[in-house]
């Protein structure tokens, strides 16, 4: 789908075979993330580029409908990005040092900056100044942050429980996570969220109605809190990567085994 420029070609075309991006040919890809109708391309040089649909600035640009063509994001160089991530219409990075900027739409918290505004510019986090991130993660509208000591921290949309913070209520600000062991992974689903613990165990928690969350339904559509899935370590696999489309999720094991 090519509309508000999505596919980075200069136009607003579908396309169903691939063809090469014309403005980063050179470029060496090092990270890259897609949102509903944006993508954040992260360079092996630190630079982050961006395209496709920005009416709430989440390209990182002014707000406007499309951008059609990778566009880079001034604010971003020097900061030293190592990592992006998407939302619906939210976009994050993390930098070399553990710092996590965020742009985009602020609505329902997904921002972090504590209030409910959106920012076409990038900003720091300053609810996790304290902590070293290795890895982020981008629901429809909430987000996980993993730090490198293995904790967990949440914020944005929290209706179906996605935060696992055991409510319904949306944070307007990073939480930090109990109920889980130390992780090395974090993945997030349109409104579930799934993170893989050092010793290879999947913890779930959010909407579950299509079984997403790896739980057997018990009357409640909801996994609010962390919720180790049953069933792999019993059957001897040990979880290395998780993924998440809308409503499922894939698992990679360390025997590179996959499981849905």
């Amino acid at each position: 789908r090519g509309e508000f420029g999505a596919l980075g070609h200069g136009d607003v075309r579908d396309r169903a075979l691939p063809r090469p991006l014309e403005a980063v040919r050179g470029m060496v890809p090092a990270d890259g993330a897609c949102g509903t109708g944006h993508t954040l391309l992260l360079t092996d040089d630190g630079d982050v580029l961006a395209w496709g649909w920005n009416t709430k600035g989440q390209c990182g640009v002014p707000p406007c409908d499309a951008v059609p063509t990778p566009t880079l994001i001034g604010p971003l160089l020097g900061a030293g990005v190592r990592g992006v991530a998407c939302g619906a219409a939210h976009s994050l990075a993390v930098t070399a040092r553990g710092g996590v900027l965020s742009w985009g739409l602020g609505g329902s918290g997904q921002l972090g900056h504590g209030d409910l505004g959106s920012s076409e510019v990038p900003r720091p986090i300053a609810g996790l100044a304290s902590e070293a991130v290795q890895g982020i993660a981008c629901g429809f509208g909430h987000t996980v942050a993993l730090t490198t000591a293995g904790a967990l921290f949440s914020w944005g949309w929290n209706r179906d429980g996605q935060l696992g913070l055991g409510d319904t209520e949306n944070r307007p600000s990073p939480c930090r996570l109990g109920g889980v062991p130390a992780c090395r992974y974090v993945a997030c689903g349109g409104a579930h969220s799934a993170v893989v613990s050092t010793a290879g165990e999947l913890h779930t928690f959010g909407l579950n109605t299509c079984g997403q969350a790896g739980v057997a339904p018990d009357g409640s559509p909801r996994v609010l809190r962390p919720h180790r899935v049953g069933g792999l370590r019993e059957a001897g696999v040990i979880v290395a990567l998780a993924a998440c489309g809308e409503e499922y999720t894939v698992v990679l094991s360390d025997a590179q085994d996959v499981l849905s």
